[in-house]
């Protein structure tokens, strides 16, 4: 009897131990994503060319790419590069692209990618935070884009670059930049902007804005799957850091409980909070705010990494990020729009201003919501810019005050 009461213990450690190291598995792994990059063919011909090897891509069916691979569509046909981050390159008909930079880190905390258009054109959907060291990068024929939570458009035959959301900062071989604002055209030749002409393929447009839309969409189910954790092995979820951190996340207003559940880690586990909140900030920034519960996530998580990083330099770009999506947010959920300016206003002292301008200058800006915006105050606003002088602009939240005068004219 005492040897079947052992054997009974055993048994019961054992299953308890297993339960934890498979839930375990299954909370991690919810979590972990891939970060290589792929190219996938939606129709018409392709190929991809790999340390001298040609392949030739097929419908529906992805590839791997590295750095060095060349990816070619031939006429009447689309492809799209599928970063390692979840940014996005479609490749129009008889286009060709070198893929000269293609890292991601696992943790998404660096992210160096660039490519290089050889003919055709594209368009891309930049979905990611980039500071630091990070970076994505389009060179054609000299010159070099560099971008940020951005959809822009690019042609090697017709020699131009569109920002169609927010700002690309073009450099050339001269050391010259300008940021091509949303709604603006860069022309190579010239190194100018201009008015987009009518020699844009609108047709390329429309469809880019509908699979953006499509992808926007996979993505936020993909990441309410991965929240949704509907495993029976429920019971010892809340004994991993990432998972009581994403409970208190969750809440309404969850930053006070924060800071209790932050304050008592010891640092080791406070480094793996900050490192799973810088992670999943990066998951969920694609979020513009058409699904009210992610971007309240979206803004729980970036108020505590502002909150609780060292890093000055990472603070003030969170709050730049939340800049880009006030225009989504005014044209369609007023409350996230006021939620969100407020949330800015209240982190004011983080942004680059000058400190005799800055109170003025975001109560103009931030605090005007979707009721009280007319013609005149928008007017009013430019004036507002206008009036802290070139000298003073030029550089103050980086290329996003220029985003910003675009939106208010």
């Amino acid at each position: 009897m005492k040897l079947l009461k052992n054997k009974i213990f055993i048994f019961i450690v054992l299953l308890i131990f297993s339960l934890f190291s498979i839930q375990f598995y299954f909370i991690s792994s919810s979590y972990s994503r891939d970060t290589s990059s792929y190219v996938l063919l939606l129709e018409g011909k392709g190929e991809l060319i790999s340390s001298g090897d040609t392949n030739i891509l097929k419908l529906e069916k992805k590839q791997k790419i590295s750095s060095g691979d060349v990816v070619n569509t031939f006429g009447n046909s689309l492809a799209v590069i599928e970063w390692g981050d979840k940014s996005i390159t479609r490749l129009g008909e008889n286009t060709k692209v070198l893929i000269k930079e293609n890292f991601t880190s696992d943790d998404l905390s660096k992210i160096n990618i660039s490519f290089e258009l050889l003919k055709g054109k594209t368009w891309s959907n930049v979905i990611s935070i980039f500071s630091g060291e990070s970076y994505f990068k389009q060179e054609i024929k000299g010159v070099s884009a560099a971008v940020r939570g951005t959809v822009f458009e690019a042609s090697y035959e017709n020699d131009y670059i569109i920002s169609h959301k927010h700002t690309v900062k073009v450099s050339n071989k001269d050391g010259k930049s300008i940021d091509v604002i949303e709604g603006k055209e860069l022309n190579i030749k010239t190194f100018s902007l201009e008015d987009i002409l009518n020699k844009i393929n609108s047709s390329f447009q429309e469809l880019n804005e509908k699979l953006d839309k499509e992808y926007i969409k996979q993505l936020r189910e993909k990441f309410i799957s991965s929240l949704n954790d509907t495993n029976p092995l429920n019971l010892v979820k809340n004994f991993t850091l990432k998972s009581e951190t994403l409970n208190i996340l969750k809440e309404t207003n969850p930053k006070n409980e924060f800071e209790k559940f932050f304050k008592n880690l010891s640092d080791e586990k406070k480094q793996k909070v900050i490192s799973y909140l810088n992670t999943l900030n990066q998951n969920i920034n694609f979020e513009n705010g058409e699904n009210t519960d992610l971007y309240n996530l979206k803004l729980n998580t970036r108020e505590n990494l502002i909150n609780n990083t060292t890093d000055e330099e990472q603070k003030e770009t969170l709050l730049n990020y939340l800049l880009f999506d006030l225009k989504n947010l005014k044209d369609n959920n007023k409350s996230l729009y006021e939620k969100t300016t407020n949330f800015i206003y209240r982190y004011k002292d983080l942004l680059s201003l000058p400190a005799e301008n800055k109170e003025k200058f975001l109560k103009d800006i931030l605090l005007l919501n979707g009721e009280d915006i007319n013609l005149e105050n928008m007017q009013q606003v430019v004036r507002s810019l206008d009036s802290l002088g070139q000298e003073k602009v030029n550089g103050l939240l980086d290329n996003a005050l220029n985003f910003i005068k675009n939106f208010f004219k």
